[in-house]
This record gives structure tokens, C-alpha cells and sequence, in this order.
């Protein structure tokens, strides 16, 4: 039988034709000149602007989508046109002081329309989008009210939340395949109207249970690497995407690097496909949008054991397969 590549990303789309390794980043300016020599099957997978100072939040990402057969490319950033910049950046007023949008800002960015900004263009011959991995995301934008004393951790990325709030936005508006990894769902929880824990070890404190760090290495012990948590993973609903890519009740090793998470999407169009336990505490792992092709969020990073099985990694075999990582970014028939 021959091997055809299906990218779930684009609603299973068959590439019949090889696609050539590129060996160089492109952008989302170069997306736009397809040449002569390319088939009409080529897949053009973008991935969510991130800061050229920032490539380790994508770079796993933008491997992962080049062996599943995808052409990654690297999308430029979505604007609002409610807040003023200076180059790329927000004009100052519109950050606190810890970096993260002020709740004003916050709430011009929420109303703004998709349509108006210039995510058209950024999307120009993209067939799917990922969200990938990142910093938190302000905390205005989801919660009704902030003590700024709850702020865990800071390093926002105020520019990153506002172009992948509104990009976010205009690809559930447009149904436009979505694949959002860690930050990503979490960002698909907000702009999808639900709520975010905003550190999971005071959120497992708070319910008097001991967390042991199951899904991020303990920052303040000097003696672990920084590296991946395996977590393992229980779908719910066999009729979802996520259980028609892996065929699977339970995923293992399921790679995490993350303190936040997913508290709640009640009263929104997501709904909660898989969960972990966590000190006998469940965590939401997977979001979908029933209503559109394909929006599927994952708090666990399948590029990661993609990568760390292409690479050889020494702990590769404490996390999910290759073909089951992969399966998230390709199927076989």
C-alpha cells in the first residue's frame, strides 16, 4: 500500500508529492512567493509569532512540523489596532510593572475585532496554524480582578499576548486548523471565555495536598535538570480528535513543562478531551472546539519527544514514542 502523509493539522489533507528539506527558516513573507515547482499539496504550517530573541519556543516546533512533512513557517506578528506601538513593542503606558497588559489595555485587545487587524495578512498561504510554548500569559485578560501579589513568576511577553489573543481569535472566527501546544491552549482557554490557575503548586497547596512537581522540574531544587516532566495522560471521549490521531485510552510520557494550567472553559464552545491526576487532583490536558474542523489544544509537548527521539536524547525512552508524538502533526494510511 503507499504511503500517503496526512497532515491532521489541515483536516487530513494527502501530500502526494515528496516536499524538499528547505535547511532555512522561513518567514511569513516568504510564504507568499509559491513557485512553479511546487504541487498544490504542499502543506504551509505557520507557527504563532514569537520574538527572533526567543527561538528556543519554537524551534522544537518548527523540526517537528518539517519531519510530519509540513512546510513550518515562522508567522510575523498580529497587531492591535487599539494600543499604540514603538517598532514592534506596546507603547510603555500599557504594561505594569511586572510586564503584563494593564487592564485596560487588556480590555481593548478583548473587544478589538479579529477582522480589523492585520492577521489576513500574516495568515497569507497558510493552511494551519500552531500556538507554541511560551511565558505566561497576562493575567488580565482572564481574570475579572488581579492581586498583584499572586504573580508567581514574571518574564511576560505583552506583544506575544496581544498578536496570539488576536490571531488566536481569527482562526476560531475562520476555522482555520489550529494546533495549540502548552501556552498555546492556555491561550486558547482565554480566548475562548475560560479561566487559568495561575500556579499550579499554590493551587494544589491550597487544597491541602503536597504537590510533587509532576509537571515542571522544582526550580528551587539545584540537584534536578531542567528538562521535561513524564506525565501520563487519560482521554475521555473516544469520538474526540485526540483519541481519532493516537487511538488511545491513555498516552504515557507525555512530556510537560508547565506551572500553570487550564483551571476551567464552563459555559464556553471548548471542551475538556483528556485530564492528568495531580496529587489525586485532576488537570485539564486537552481542549477542543467541537464546532469547528480542527482547533485541538494540548497542555504537553508532542515536539519535544519528537525531537528528543531524532536526537537521541539519553532519556528519550522516559516519554511517548516517536510514532505517537508524531501522530500529532502526521497520520499514515
Amino acid at each position: 500500500m503507499k504511503k500517503r502523509i496526512i497532515l491532521l493539522l489541515c483536516v487530513f489533507a494527502v501530500l502526494t508529492a515528496c516536499i524538499a528539506a528547505a535547511g532555512c527558516v522561513m518567514d511569513s513573507s516568504s510564504s507568499a512567493n509559491v513557485t512553479s515547482d511546487e504541487t498544490p499539496e504542499d502543506i504551509y504550517v505557520g507557527i504563532a509569532w514569537v520574538p527572533d530573541s526567543e527561538p528556543e519556543y519554537y524551534e522544537e516546533t518548527y523540526r517537528t512540523v518539517a519531519e510530519a512533512g509540513g512546510i513550518p513557517v515562522l508567522l510575523g506578528e498580529v497587531y492591535s489596532g487599539a494600543l499604540r506601538y514603538e517598532g514592534e513593542h506596546l507603547s510603555p503606558e500599557y504594561l505594569t510593572k511586572d510586564g503584563y497588559l494593564t487592564a485596560d489595555a487588556a480590555e481593548a485587545v478583548k473587544s478589538e475585532s479579529a477582522d480589523s487587524t492585520n492577521a489576513l495578512e500574516v495568515l497569507a498561504n497558510i493552511d494551519a496554524v500552531i500556538f507554541s510554548r511560551g511565558e505566561d500569559i497576562s493575567p488580565t485578560l482572564y481574570l475579572p480582578s488581579l492581586n498583584p501579589q499572586d504573580i508567581v513568576e514574571t518574564g511576560f511577553n505583552a506583544e506575544r499576548d496581544v498578536s496570539d489573543y488576536l490571531l488566536m481569535k481569527y482562526c476560531l472566527e475562520h476555522d482555520i486548523p489550529t494546533l495549540a501546544i502548552c501556552r498555546g491552549m492556555q491561550m486558547l482557554c482565554v480566548v475562548s471565555g475560560g479561566k487559568l490557575i495561575q500556579d499550579i503548586p499554590a493551587y494544589i497547596s491550597a487544597q491541602n495536598r503536597e504537590y510533587h512537581f509532576e509537571h515542571r522540574f522544582n526550580p528551587e531544587d539545584p540537584d534536578v535538570s531542567e528538562d521535561y516532566r513524564p506525565t501520563t495522560v487519560r482521554i475521555r471521549d473516544k469520538s474526540s480528535l485526540l483519541y481519532q490521531i493516537t487511538g488511545k485510552e491513555t498516552l504515557t510520557g507525555c512530556p510537560c513543562w508547565h506551572h500553570q494550567a487550564v483551571l476551567t472553559v464552563d459555559g464556553t464552545k471548548a471542551v475538556v478531551t483528556a485530564v492528568s491526576e495531580t496529587s489525586d487532583v485532576e488537570m485539564i490536558e486537552a481542549l477542543e472546539h467541537p464546532d469547528k474542523s480542527f482547533v485541538l489544544g494540548l497542555q504537553f509537548h508532542p515536539e519535544a519527544a519528537v525531537v528528543k527521539h531524532l536526537d537521541k536524547e539519553k532519556n528519550a525512552d522516559q516519554f511517548m514514542d516517536y510514532e505517537t508524538a508524531l501522530s500529532f502533526f502526521y497520520g499514515a494510511a
